[in-house]
């Protein structure tokens, strides 16, 4: 709405009061641009089957850490797409094979160690919370943590709580 509201020359203003006048009709399915939403959002909803049904196999390994497996079966031959980074808010698509969005439905607060398989190994990605970019006066700074040996990395025993500010 923004993007093409703005294009045609309208106030800004005027959008978000418009964009605000649908925010009922989307949260009761009203509006008739719910039905294309819901569509847009299939990915991520088919993230979150994974990770519930044991596809992708989730375990804490403690408050402040979980490890997700990305198994070749989910990467079928797909490698670029399971090692997507998306943009800043980037729209849900197909593009991306494991939205961080699937991973913070219960793991908002945690690092996230994603383990990626695939014919030629394995690949690493380390998430750390979306927050931690914003309104935070000390965020996260991995690198001040000691390597272990009992991890290979980071002591993340001794990470401080989420939201860092403790």
């Amino acid at each position: 709405m923004m993007n093409s509201r703005s294009a045609s020359g309208v106030p800004t203003q005027a959008i978000y009061e418009e964009a605000f006048e649908c925010i009922a009709g989307l949260i009761d399915g009203t509006d008739p641009a719910s039905a294309a939403i819901d569509a847009s959002l299939a990915p991520l909803h088919q993230n979150v089957q994974w990770v519930e049904d044991g596809t992708i196999t989730r375990s804490v390994i403690n408050e402040r850490f979980s490890h997700y497996v990305i198994p070749s079966s989910v990467v079928a031959g797909d490698l670029d797409r399971a090692l997507r980074v998306p943009k800043f808010n980037e729209v849900i698509s197909p593009s991306i094979l494991f939205w961080p969005q699937a991973r913070a439905k219960s793991d908002a607060e945690r690092m996230c160690l994603v383990s990626i398989e695939s014919p030629a190994g394995w690949h690493y990605d380390l998430w750390f919370p979306g927050y931690l970019w914003a309104d935070n006066r000390e965020p996260l700074d991995a690198s001040r943590h000691a390597p272990s040996r009992r991890h290979g990395g980071l002591r993340f025993d001794e990470l401080p709580a989420a939201g860092g500010n403790e």
